[in-house]
């Protein structure tokens, strides 16, 4: 097995199984003797705050058009992303991977869903991942891009247990009409828009360093397209793989911590 730490990022809209699927695949790693950290970008946080005060700001400026308002929230969103993982990338990662020195890391969330999400309105794919770029972020060694049908995905976040967790969940890609009401045709017509930027995100970072998985499937048919690419990359045989999918043994989760960012 390689002594570098392989690193892996899981990126998608709210629905599509990110932390569940970062959970399995870390006990699945931990469960064959590795060492393993995960963790994730948490949208509730001071900074979110602070963003949206900014937002307001902006919005409320007299002078610029409707345009222009767009490109600047844009802007500021994208650069305090970008910002706030560049702080992750020379704080955390590097102590995890200078002294700890896990055999694999996982991120659930990292600029894949910026560029996705960002590049709606007025920016590229390719502006948002150069401001990432240009600030020195962390690069994964393989960007595992999550998709399923957008009404699959809010399916699976009203089924979560708690009001926070559904109220956060896809918050940035949900439509509200007059009066507030959320449109159900308009906010699924997003997320499948926000889905078609992340199929784009290849072309972008490389195919070599991207690996899109369907998950509207069972976590074990998801794990099955995704474990074998890490594997190799940790320079692992897949017969672990094959003995587990044949067994029908459940994975042990491995939970992961929280890291604090807007983004």
């Amino acid at each position: 097995m390689k002594k570098k730490t392989v690193s892996f990022s899981l990126d998608g809209i709210s629905g599509t199984g990110k932390s569940q699927i970062l959970r399995l695949i870390l006990g699945f790693y931990q469960d064959q003797g590795c060492d393993v950290f995960g963790f994730f970008e948490n949208l509730i946080s001071p900074e979110r705050q602070w963003l949206s005060e900014e937002i307001d700001k902006i919005r409320a400026i007299s002078h610029l058009q409707s345009d222009q308002k767009k490109c600047l929230e844009d802007v500021v969103f994208t650069a305090n992303a970008s910002e706030g993982r560049a702080y992750l990338t020379d704080t955390i990662i590097r102590v995890i991977m200078n002294h700890w020195k896990p055999n694999l890391m996982g991120l659930d969330r990292w600029y894949p869903t910026n560029m996705a999400y960002q590049s709606l309105r007025t920016l590229t794919l390719q502006e948002i991942f150069e401001a990432h770029l240009i600030r020195r972020v962390f690069e994964p060694d393989l960007h595992i891009l999550l998709t399923c049908p957008p009404e699959l995905a809010v399916e699976r976040v009203d089924k979560r247990t708690t009001k926070m967790m559904r109220g956060t969940a896809g918050k940035m890609s949900t439509v509200r009409g007059k009066k507030g009401k959320i449109d159900i045709s308009a906010s699924l017509a997003k997320k499948q828009t926000i889905q078609d930027q992340i199929l784009k995100i290849p072309e972008i970072l490389g195919s070599e360093k991207c690996l899109v998985v369907d998950t509207s499937g069972s976590f074990e048919e998801v794990l099955k397209q995704i474990l074998p690419s890490i594997s190799v990359l940790m320079g692992m045989s897949s017969d672990a793989i094959d003995v587990w999918y044949k067994s029908g043994k459940d994975i042990q989760e491995v939970p992961f911590d929280n890291v604090i960012l807007s983004g």
